[in-house]
């Protein structure tokens, strides 16, 4: 595994790329289309998504990575299994969101634990 970024703006920079180069959290479910990829909470919702997830995942060790990894594929499996329910759909990427952005916090408000686990050192 390569070296990491040491500013979050970097670190965000790296896994993005990292995503984007190794389908680093595959969908292995069926996709199926829906007009919620129409909709127009869509875009800023998914961005948002995965801004959290890369910067997260960013603080992570690896063996905390892969149970990340892992959940977030249930997640992406369940709420595909939404189906066509748009608002369904969003609510439950808004949960996961939350869900995400409060792991982040606590990490971030806790530098001493991030910093004991974070990948450079864990």
């Amino acid at each position: 595994m390569g070296t990491f970024a040491q500013t979050p703006r970097d670190a965000l920079s790296h896994i993005l790329t990292e995503l984007r180069h190794k389908t680093v959290v595959p969908v292995d479910t069926p996709r199926n289309p829906t007009s919620v990829e129409n909709d127009p909470r869509y875009r800023s919702l998914d961005d948002r998504l995965n801004e959290v997830y890369a910067t997260l995942l960013s603080q992570l060790a690896p063996a905390e990575r892969q149970e990340l990894i892992q959940s977030e594929r249930r997640f992406i499996r369940e709420r595909n299994a939404l189906g066509g329910d748009a608002d369904r759909f969003f609510a439950r990427t808004e949960q996961q969101i939350a869900s995400l952005q409060g792991m982040l916090d606590s990490r971030l408000s806790n530098p001493a634990a991030a910093v004991a686990n974070s990948p450079a050192t864990g």
